[in-house]
């Protein structure tokens, strides 16, 4: 279990995402995002996604498109589920 503490999640309008507490991007594509953040790795899908601000000092990314899914992954799933989308 990730011992963390609060996190931040902003959607606009299913069109802007705002994440705090991030700490790397794993995958990315224009459907689907996955970072790795204090609470754990979180994946966005969606289409037409882009990064369209990441900021090391804040910790924080804006991503920008049409959002269907946001999803936080615990120990249970597999590594790699989604490397299907890119190959």
């Amino acid at each position: 279990m990730i011992d963390a503490g609060k996190q931040c999640l902003t959607l606009k309008n299913r069109e802007a995402l705002t994440i705090d507490g991030v700490d790397d991007v794993l995958a990315f594509s224009e459907d689907y995002l996955e970072i790795t953040s204090d609470m754990g790795v979180i994946s966005v899908e969606g289409e037409e996604l882009k990064i369209e601000g990441l900021s090391r000092e804040k910790r924080e990314i804006l991503i920008c498109g049409r959002i269907s899914g946001i999803f936080y992954k615990d120990g249970r799933v597999e590594k790699g589920i989604f490397k299907r989308f890119f190959k």
